[in-house]
């Protein structure tokens, strides 16, 4: 290329928006509108593509590594860093050998708590309950019921936490279970109970084949 040729670096069409001015200098191209700014930035090699919000601050970027930030303007080390609550309307596949984590504060700094996988869809929920006269009813969070399967029986798990002669789920209802003594005891023992079940609507998949 001659000198003093230029030759596109980035090419952008805004329909229905006002562009108030469009800048073009060699180490940068800035387009802006009434309440967007968007530019293609390579003198530092810091950014490569950048867009903000009226107020000047970076919304979405891509760095010179190819590195997506959405919310802010440092995507770090990461392919994608997202600063903001995210909805995602589709499924969410991590690549084997990889894991899904969330970040948590220690007194040793952020660290790593994994998720807990299955091969099927399914959602639990925890409490604790107290046998009155050898016998609870287990109410079932009435949103928790809503939202796991009527087609398949959920599951119930229950710990002791006192002594007695042992407990079974008497019954499973669609709204509670009942925990009772073993032998006709009577006791008022503490437990610990878990329940299980899968989403409802999902109950066919299973360890489904993954398509790229």
């Amino acid at each position: 290329m001659a000198k003093g040729e230029r030759t596109n670096r980035l090419k952008i069409r805004l329909i229905g928006i006002a562009v108030i001015c469009i800048i073009i200098v060699t180490a940068a191209i800035i387009v802006k509108a009434a309440d967007v700014e968007v530019k293609l930035n390579s003198s530092d090699g810091s950014t490569y593509f950048e867009i903000q919000d009226s107020g000047g601050s970076g919304v979405f970027t891509v760095d010179s590594d190819g590195n997506v930030a959405i919310g802010t303007t440092d995507p770090g080390s990461y392919a994608l860093y997202v600063s903001g609550d995210t909805y995602i309307n589709g499924d969410f596949t991590v690549d084997a050998g990889h894991t899904k984590s969330s970040a948590v504060n220690t007194s040793k700094g952020k660290v790593r708590f994994y998720s807990i996988e299955a091969p099927e869809v399914r959602v639990e929920d925890f409490g604790t309950a107290q046998l009155v006269n050898g016998e609870a009813k287990v109410k079932i969070d009435s949103l928790f019921r809503e939202g796991i399967s009527d087609k398949e029986e959920y599951q119930v798990f229950v710990a002791l936490l006192d002594d007695c002669n042992g407990v079974y789920i008497a019954k499973k209802s669609p709204n509670h279970f009942t925990v009772k003594e073993i032998k006709d005891g009577k006791s008022s023992s503490r437990f610990e109970w878990r329940i299980i079940g899968k989403v409802k609507g999902l109950e066919d998949r299973r360890m489904e084949k993954v398509k790229k």
